[in-house]
């Protein structure tokens, strides 16, 4: 409540009267007023704490599936980057592969020739009576020299294949990151036809 300030006191009680009541009743009206402006002022504040709270909820939603968006783009950026790294090791790693398997079956080529002329060899030698023995002897020693070869040289082909970490090859084929069982069964049959 408004005090009224106590000014000169009036010689006549009448006039001192009339001015108390209009200015008792500008008080009531100042303290209505100011009460009204507080209620005026509290709402203000609730809807505006209001309005920075929805405001802030909704930037903090837009935020959260901005953030989860570019997680998701990121994660998917990140796997196809490694599938592609994937992909191209294991190219590579079939193209040797199938470098190695081709070498080998060149050389099993070879000692398969080899084998057929030293036992051709071996049959004129024994036909032949002025060839000596020792002769005969050292042929079917590298007979089976060569036998013996062939037998490494087919181990090579029908072994399990390894790669450098220890990792089987079907291991890293099934692997959930590899390539897809299709391409890899397709791929599997070429290398080892």
């Amino acid at each position: 409540m408004i005090e009224i300030p106590q000014g000169p006191k009036f010689e006549n009680p009448l006039a001192e009267e009339r001015l108390r009541e209009p200015l008792s009743s500008l008080s009531v009206e100042l303290s209505r007023i100011s009460a009204e402006i507080q209620s005026i002022n509290s709402g203000f504040q609730s809807q505006l704490h209001q309005a920075i709270l929805d405001t802030q909820t909704s930037m903090h939603a837009q935020f959260e599936a901005r953030l989860q968006g570019e997680f998701a783009a990121a994660r998917e950026r990140l796997e196809a980057e490694i599938r592609a790294s994937i992909r191209k090791e294991f190219e590579g790693a079939v193209e040797a592969q199938e470098k190695k398997w081709s070498d080998v079956q060149r050389e099993i080529e070879r000692t398969n020739v080899q084998m057929e002329a030293v036992a051709s060899e071996i049959l004129l030698m024994l036909d032949d009576p002025e060839i000596e023995l020792s002769r005969v002897m050292r042929k079917k020693s590298e007979q089976a020299e060569l036998k013996a070869y062939m037998q490494g040289l087919q181990y090579l082909i029908a072994k399990p294949d390894i790669n450098s970490e220890g990792v089987r090859v079907e291991q890293f084929l099934e692997s959930p990151i590899g390539l897809p069982a299709e391409s890899t069964r397709q791929s599997r049959l070429a290398v080892k036809s």
